[in-house]
């Protein structure tokens, strides 16, 4: 029932004027207490470590190879795309070229 008569009372209200300018920060406040430790990660050794980042690497070395052969597949099938389109647009300037002079001939 309250939030009924403050939706009511907001209908009613004026339109809100411009606010003023934002007043500075206040003081920080006390800091909470610690949670709990956490529990304790499984020990590795510094080379464990390493040797699982190199594997990532080898990993990701893999994958831009990959993509760099596929990279190149797809640059020569765009290439022989582009020769036939070329070869394409010749014959149909000849073509264009021999009915022109068809229709000149019998005009």
């Amino acid at each position: 029932m309250l939030a009924l008569a403050m939706a009511g009372a907001r209908e009613k209200a004026s339109p809100r004027a411009d606010r003023g300018p934002q007043g500075e920060t206040g003081k920080t406040g006390e800091t909470g207490p610690q949670g709990p430790v956490g529990p304790p990660g499984a020990p590795m050794a510094r080379a464990d470590i390493l040797a699982v980042v190199e594997d990532q690497f080898y990993d990701v070395r893999k994958r831009l190879d990959l993509q760099l052969v596929r990279t190149g597949e797809l640059q020569a099938q765009l290439d022989a795309q582009r020769n036939e389109m070329t070869r394409l647009r010749e014959q149909v300037e000849l073509v264009h070229g021999l009915l022109k002079q068809l229709v000149a001939r019998d005009s």
